[in-house]
Protein backbone atom coordinates (compact mmCIF):
# COMPACT_ATOMS: atom_id res chain seq x y z
CA UNK A 1 0.00 0.00 0.00
CA UNK A 2 1.43 3.39 -1.05
CA UNK A 3 1.78 6.01 1.60
CA UNK A 4 0.28 9.48 1.02
CA UNK A 5 3.75 11.08 0.94
CA UNK A 6 4.97 8.62 -1.70
CA UNK A 7 1.89 9.27 -3.80
CA UNK A 8 2.44 13.01 -3.59
CA UNK A 9 6.08 12.61 -4.69
CA UNK A 10 5.02 10.50 -7.68
CA UNK A 11 2.41 13.04 -8.68
CA UNK A 12 4.95 15.84 -8.33
CA UNK A 13 7.45 13.92 -10.44
CA UNK A 14 4.86 13.34 -13.16
CA UNK A 15 3.89 17.00 -13.07
CA UNK A 16 7.53 18.08 -13.44
CA UNK A 17 8.06 15.66 -16.32
CA UNK A 18 4.90 16.88 -18.01
CA UNK A 19 6.01 20.48 -17.57
CA UNK A 20 9.45 19.71 -19.01
CA UNK A 21 7.89 17.90 -21.96
CA UNK A 22 5.55 20.80 -22.57
CA UNK A 23 8.45 23.27 -22.40
CA UNK A 24 10.47 21.15 -24.83
CA UNK A 25 7.56 21.02 -27.28
CA UNK A 26 7.03 24.76 -26.88
CA UNK A 27 10.73 25.46 -27.53
CA UNK A 28 10.73 23.22 -30.60
CA UNK A 29 7.56 24.84 -31.86
CA UNK A 30 9.05 28.27 -31.17
CA UNK A 31 12.21 27.40 -33.10
CA UNK A 32 10.15 26.08 -36.00
CA UNK A 33 8.05 29.24 -35.93
CA UNK A 34 11.17 31.42 -35.86
CA UNK A 35 12.68 29.47 -38.75
CA UNK A 36 9.45 29.74 -40.71
CA UNK A 37 9.28 33.46 -39.98
CA UNK A 38 12.88 33.92 -41.12
CA UNK A 39 12.20 32.01 -44.34
CA UNK A 40 9.07 34.05 -44.95
CA UNK A 41 10.93 37.28 -44.22
CA UNK A 42 13.80 36.31 -46.52
CA UNK A 43 11.37 35.27 -49.26
CA UNK A 44 9.37 38.47 -48.92
CA UNK A 45 12.53 40.57 -48.95
CA UNK A 46 13.89 38.77 -52.01
CA UNK A 47 10.54 39.10 -53.78
CA UNK A 48 10.39 42.81 -53.02
CA UNK A 49 13.98 43.24 -54.18
CA UNK A 50 13.27 41.30 -57.36
CA UNK A 51 10.15 43.33 -58.13
CA UNK A 52 11.98 46.58 -57.47
CA UNK A 53 14.86 45.67 -59.73
CA UNK A 54 12.54 44.39 -62.45
CA UNK A 55 10.70 47.70 -62.37
CA UNK A 56 14.06 49.47 -62.57
CA UNK A 57 14.99 47.27 -65.54
CA UNK A 58 11.76 48.29 -67.30
CA UNK A 59 12.55 51.93 -66.60
CA UNK A 60 16.06 51.50 -67.99
CA UNK A 61 14.65 50.63 -71.44
CA UNK A 62 12.65 53.86 -71.60
CA UNK A 63 14.28 56.57 -73.77
CA UNK A 64 15.29 59.73 -71.92
CA UNK A 65 15.27 63.27 -73.32
CA UNK A 66 18.27 65.49 -72.79
CA UNK A 67 16.06 68.56 -73.30
CA UNK A 68 18.83 70.04 -75.46
CA UNK A 69 17.47 69.11 -78.88
CA UNK A 70 16.02 71.74 -81.21
CA UNK A 71 12.60 70.10 -80.90
CA UNK A 72 10.90 66.95 -79.63
CA UNK A 73 7.62 67.48 -81.45
CA UNK A 74 6.63 64.61 -83.69
CA UNK A 75 8.48 61.85 -81.83
CA UNK A 76 7.15 58.42 -82.75
CA UNK A 77 7.92 55.05 -81.22
CA UNK A 78 10.05 52.79 -83.39
CA UNK A 79 10.68 49.24 -82.24
CA UNK A 80 11.33 48.41 -78.60
CA UNK A 81 14.33 50.65 -78.01
CA UNK A 82 13.73 53.98 -79.71
CA UNK A 83 11.58 56.99 -80.45
CA UNK A 84 12.33 59.01 -83.57
CA UNK A 85 11.65 62.04 -85.69
CA UNK A 86 12.51 60.58 -89.08
CA UNK A 87 14.23 62.51 -91.90
CA UNK A 88 11.80 64.38 -94.15
CA UNK A 89 11.45 63.67 -97.86
CA UNK A 90 13.18 66.90 -99.08
CA UNK A 91 16.31 66.03 -97.07
CA UNK A 92 16.70 62.43 -98.22
CA UNK A 93 19.92 61.76 -100.12
CA UNK A 94 21.05 65.37 -99.77
CA UNK A 95 24.09 65.16 -97.49
CA UNK A 96 27.52 63.84 -98.35
CA UNK A 97 29.46 65.26 -95.39
CA UNK A 98 29.03 64.89 -91.66
CA UNK A 99 30.49 66.58 -88.60
CA UNK A 100 30.41 64.59 -85.35
CA UNK A 101 30.43 66.95 -82.40
CA UNK A 102 32.05 65.80 -79.12
CA UNK A 103 29.69 63.44 -77.32
CA UNK A 104 27.95 65.08 -74.39
CA UNK A 105 27.19 63.42 -71.07
CA UNK A 106 25.06 65.19 -68.51
CA UNK A 107 26.71 65.91 -65.16
CA UNK A 108 23.89 64.12 -63.34
CA UNK A 109 24.55 61.04 -65.46
CA UNK A 110 28.32 61.01 -64.99
CA UNK A 111 27.99 61.61 -61.24
CA UNK A 112 25.78 58.53 -60.86
CA UNK A 113 28.45 56.13 -62.13
CA UNK A 114 32.18 55.69 -61.65
CA UNK A 115 34.54 57.92 -63.67
CA UNK A 116 36.04 54.82 -65.28
CA UNK A 117 32.64 53.67 -66.53
CA UNK A 118 31.85 57.09 -68.02
CA UNK A 119 35.22 57.19 -69.75
CA UNK A 120 34.93 53.65 -71.12
CA UNK A 121 31.42 54.19 -72.48
CA UNK A 122 32.40 57.51 -74.08
CA UNK A 123 35.47 56.01 -75.73
CA UNK A 124 33.56 53.04 -77.14
CA UNK A 125 30.70 55.19 -78.40
CA UNK A 126 32.99 57.77 -80.02
CA UNK A 127 35.09 55.11 -81.73
CA UNK A 128 32.22 53.00 -83.08
CA UNK A 129 30.12 56.01 -84.11
CA UNK A 130 33.06 57.41 -86.07
CA UNK A 131 33.59 54.07 -87.78
CA UNK A 132 29.90 53.56 -88.61
CA UNK A 133 29.23 57.08 -89.89
CA UNK A 134 32.21 56.81 -92.25
CA UNK A 135 30.32 54.08 -94.07
CA UNK A 136 27.77 56.58 -95.39
CA UNK A 137 29.31 60.06 -95.02
CA UNK A 138 32.65 61.78 -95.48
CA UNK A 139 33.68 63.11 -92.08
CA UNK A 140 34.77 66.69 -91.64
CA UNK A 141 35.11 69.32 -88.92
CA UNK A 142 33.91 72.88 -88.67
CA UNK A 143 37.36 74.28 -89.49
CA UNK A 144 37.77 72.16 -92.61
CA UNK A 145 37.46 73.80 -96.00
CA UNK A 146 36.70 70.47 -97.67
CA UNK A 147 33.03 70.66 -96.76
CA UNK A 148 32.65 74.34 -97.66
CA UNK A 149 29.72 74.80 -100.00
CA UNK A 150 28.68 71.16 -99.63
CA UNK A 151 25.53 70.11 -97.74
CA UNK A 152 26.80 68.96 -94.35
CA UNK A 153 24.95 67.34 -91.46
CA UNK A 154 26.03 67.97 -87.86
CA UNK A 155 25.59 65.01 -85.52
CA UNK A 156 25.05 65.64 -81.83
CA UNK A 157 25.06 62.69 -79.47
CA UNK A 158 24.07 63.01 -75.83
CA UNK A 159 24.26 60.23 -73.25
CA UNK A 160 21.18 60.56 -71.07
CA UNK A 161 21.57 57.55 -68.78
CA UNK A 162 24.22 55.02 -67.79
CA UNK A 163 23.42 52.21 -65.38
CA UNK A 164 26.19 50.02 -64.02
CA UNK A 165 25.69 46.33 -63.37
CA UNK A 166 26.15 45.19 -59.76
CA UNK A 167 28.57 42.22 -59.75
CA UNK A 168 28.29 41.66 -55.97
CA UNK A 169 24.49 41.56 -55.97
CA UNK A 170 24.35 39.41 -59.09
CA UNK A 171 26.70 36.84 -57.55
CA UNK A 172 24.32 36.53 -54.58
CA UNK A 173 21.13 36.24 -56.63
CA UNK A 174 22.29 34.21 -59.63
CA UNK A 175 21.74 30.80 -57.99
CA UNK A 176 18.25 31.77 -56.78
CA UNK A 177 16.61 33.91 -59.42
CA UNK A 178 19.41 34.93 -61.77
CA UNK A 179 21.28 38.25 -62.06
CA UNK A 180 19.05 41.16 -61.04
CA UNK A 181 21.09 44.31 -61.56
CA UNK A 182 21.90 44.73 -65.26
CA UNK A 183 23.74 47.55 -66.95
CA UNK A 184 21.85 49.96 -69.21
CA UNK A 185 22.33 52.89 -71.55
CA UNK A 186 20.15 55.67 -72.94
CA UNK A 187 21.32 58.14 -75.56
CA UNK A 188 20.05 60.75 -77.96
CA UNK A 189 21.14 61.45 -81.53
CA UNK A 190 20.23 64.70 -83.25
CA UNK A 191 21.07 65.60 -86.85
CA UNK A 192 20.97 69.26 -87.89
CA UNK A 193 21.86 71.12 -91.05
CA UNK A 194 25.31 72.71 -90.64
CA UNK A 195 24.36 75.89 -92.49
CA UNK A 196 20.87 76.62 -91.17
CA UNK A 197 20.77 74.75 -87.86
CA UNK A 198 17.49 73.13 -88.91
CA UNK A 199 16.75 69.82 -87.24
CA UNK A 200 16.85 67.00 -89.78
CA UNK A 201 16.25 63.98 -87.57
CA UNK A 202 16.20 62.87 -83.93
CA UNK A 203 16.49 59.49 -82.25
CA UNK A 204 16.04 58.69 -78.56
CA UNK A 205 17.37 55.21 -77.75
CA UNK A 206 17.56 53.04 -74.62
CA UNK A 207 18.19 49.42 -73.73
CA UNK A 208 19.57 47.23 -70.96
CA UNK A 209 21.73 44.14 -70.75
CA UNK A 210 20.49 40.83 -69.42
CA UNK A 211 20.99 37.11 -68.99
CA UNK A 212 20.16 36.24 -72.59
CA UNK A 213 21.96 39.20 -74.13
CA UNK A 214 25.22 39.08 -72.20
CA UNK A 215 25.33 36.83 -69.14
CA UNK A 216 28.96 37.50 -68.25
CA UNK A 217 28.33 41.22 -68.50
CA UNK A 218 26.32 40.96 -65.28
CA UNK A 219 29.58 40.53 -63.40
CA UNK A 220 31.38 43.57 -64.80
CA UNK A 221 30.20 47.07 -63.91
CA UNK A 222 30.56 48.63 -67.36
CA UNK A 223 30.33 45.67 -69.76
CA UNK A 224 26.64 46.04 -70.56
CA UNK A 225 26.84 49.81 -71.05
CA UNK A 226 29.85 49.43 -73.37
CA UNK A 227 28.13 46.75 -75.44
CA UNK A 228 25.01 48.90 -75.66
CA UNK A 229 27.10 51.89 -76.77
CA UNK A 230 28.22 49.80 -79.74
CA UNK A 231 24.63 48.88 -80.58
CA UNK A 232 23.47 52.48 -80.29
CA UNK A 233 26.21 53.66 -82.65
CA UNK A 234 25.22 51.02 -85.20
CA UNK A 235 21.51 51.88 -84.94
CA UNK A 236 22.29 55.60 -85.15
CA UNK A 237 24.27 55.15 -88.35
CA UNK A 238 21.49 53.10 -89.94
CA UNK A 239 18.96 55.75 -88.91
CA UNK A 240 21.01 58.46 -90.63
CA UNK A 241 21.61 56.56 -93.87
CA UNK A 242 18.58 58.02 -95.73
CA UNK A 243 20.17 61.48 -95.42
CA UNK A 244 23.33 60.38 -97.22
CA UNK A 245 23.84 61.29 -100.86
CA UNK A 246 26.38 58.53 -101.37
CA UNK A 247 26.38 55.13 -99.72
CA UNK A 248 30.00 54.03 -99.49
CA UNK A 249 30.98 50.43 -99.96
Amino acid sequence: MTSPSTSKRCNLTRTIKSARLAMTKTQRSSRRTQTTDLVRYASTTLLALTCGLLLAACASTTPVRSNHAVSYQGLEKRGDQSMVISPKQPDLGRYGWAIIEPIQIDEAVSSSVSPDTSKEVLEVLQSILDKEVRQTFSLSDRASEQSAGRPTVVLRVRITRITEASPALNVLTTALVGPLRNGALAAELEAVDAASGKQLALMLWADSGGVAKDFLGNFNRSAHARALATRFATDASAFLTPLSSTKKQ
